[in-house]
């Protein structure tokens, strides 16, 4: 027998041989494990020789050999302790799945799977009405929007920004005595600046009105905004995410320069989800229409996994155009003066090398045979530096907008309906802010470096990123 449990090395198995011995069979078993060579002197099995002594240990201590003996013999595994209860939404028991990353030549966002506990607005934002009023289910008519977008506004309504800020909380008193109607601020001041075209991106001072915020929880509402952009699509337009897990995601933001729509995303009904995806999918392969974004491939896994389960995604480049990624780098042109190449010696030798690979007799024997002037003349030129990349929407906005953008609510709880008056307020502004920094980066002359989709078709596309002689397609 310790033949054998030597051979297994089994602790229990010696322990439960030992406990069953009596005293005297108890030290000849010992003295059996401490046996020694007699040529080397050296013991015949060191695991049994240590282990001898642990238990001669407890013997002399009065500690039994094998305690415990109900609860390790006979080898049942122990009960499983009971699951605690989780809850629907803030405690979720979600097994990740593996996700497919389109990676974007190191120009991906950090991207993690990784749970981001939602935390309720009671410890982000003071008590107001916008925190804890819901946003009003009002009834969105394309055609009257569309009227009004063509029409400059007499009067200055209460702005989304401000209202977010905090400084027009006594506005929302409206919505909850059941007047749909917010324009009730005159300002003799001029308002021209909301009313923009809808060819140009807005000016980076445009405000968002609040009943031009539309939350959008219906098909029917759906189809009407669909509507909405294929009567009058704007050449811009900024789409944003926000989601808490369990949610791939949970609303959709889609602004224009005058509008911003708020899709809900937890209603999963198969009516719902199929004219979502078909707005979501006319507007991405829109190339006419040009998308911004921030954090580009992050969105893109969302929609995925949000439509994944349903068959349809957006894998391949015939579902992308004209997406611009405001987390990327971007390139200002700057005109500077620079002298002639004809007048330094770097230049003649750039322009001889250049005549030499033409084989232009006529251009080496100029350029070797004109002195060098004293004095270089200069000349105006355009060229290119890389700007930014890689940092926050806040800091961007800070830097090109001068203002502070709040992200505390990014982390409030997307999944409990109703939202929120303060919730759908910083979603559409979220959205809408994109084309706004993208105004005024372009007035400073930074503009993009690269867009996702880009391809010559037949469609019209952006102007601004056209070639001028495209490339011969058959």
């Amino acid at each position: 027998v310790l033949k054998l449990i030597e051979e297994r090395r089994s602790e229990h198995g010696l322990r439960f041989f030992l406990a069953h011995l009596t005293p005297e069979l108890l030290m000849q078993a010992l003295s059996a494990l401490r046996e020694r060579d007699l040529d080397t002197g050296l013991s015949r099995n060191p695991w049994s020789f240590s282990f001898s002594l642990c238990v001669e240990a407890d013997v002399r201590k009065g500690a039994a050999i094998l305690p415990n003996l109900p609860a390790v013999w006979p080898m049942h595994a122990p009960p499983a302790p009971p699951r605690p209860l989780l809850a629907a939404v803030d405690e979720d028991d979600e097994v990740p799945k593996r996700q497919r990353m389109w990676l974007t030549d190191g120009e991906l966002m950090p991207f993690s799977m990784s749970r981001r506990r939602p935390q309720p607005l009671a410890g982000l934002a003071p008590p107001s009405q916008l925190r804890d009023s819901s946003w009003p289910q009002l009834a969105f008519d394309p055609a009257a929007a569309l009227e009004e977008d063509r029409e400059e506004r007499t009067s200055c309504t209460v702005d989304a920004y401000a209202a977010l800020a905090g400084s027009e909380s006594d506005a929302v008193a409206l919505w909850n005595a059941g007047n749909a109607d917010l324009s009730i601020k005159e300002n003799a001041t001029s308002n021209s600046h909301l009313v923009e075209q809808m060819e140009a991106l807005p000016s980076p001072s445009a405000t968002l009105p609040l009943e031009a915020i539309h939350f959008v929880d219906s098909a029917q509402g759906l189809s009407h905004v669909l509507t909405f952009f294929q009567q009058a699509a704007p050449a811009y337009i900024g789409i944003d995410l926000e989601w808490s897990d369990p949610q791939p995601v949970s609303i959709i933001q889609i602004a224009t320069p005058s509008r911003a729509f708020v899709l809900d995303c937890v209603n999963r009904t198969p009516l719902y989800m199929s004219v979502l995806h078909y707005l979501m999918d006319y507007l991405l392969k829109r190339e006419a229409t040009t998308k911004l974004f921030f954090g580009f491939p992050h969105d893109l896994v969302r929609l995925n996994m949000l439509f994944g389960p349903l068959g349809r995604t957006f894998g391949s480049q015939d579902y992308i155009a004209s997406v611009l990624d405001l987390y990327t780098q971007r390139v200002r042109r700057v005109q500077v003066r620079k002298p002639r190449d004809e007048d330094t010696p770097l230049g003649r030798e750039i322009l001889m090398g250049e005549a030499l690979k033409a084989e232009d007799l006529e251009e080496i024997a100029r350029v070797g045979e004109e002195p060098l002037p004293p004095y270089p003349m200069e000349e105006y030129s355009e060229q290119a530096f890389t700007v930014g990349g890689h940092q926050s929407l806040s800091r961007l906005v800070d830097t090109y907008l001068g203002e502070t953008l709040n992200k505390q609510y990014r982390v409030s709880n997307w999944n409990f309906r109703p939202l929120s008056t303060l919730q759908v307020l910083y979603a559409a502004t979220d959205a809408h802010v994109l084309l706004r920094l993208e105004a005024a980066m372009r007035k400073e002359k930074v503009l993009p470096q690269r867009t996702w989709g880009v391809s010559y078709r037949d469609s019209q596309q952006p102007s601004w990123w056209r070639p001028v002689d495209p490339p011969d397609c058959e």
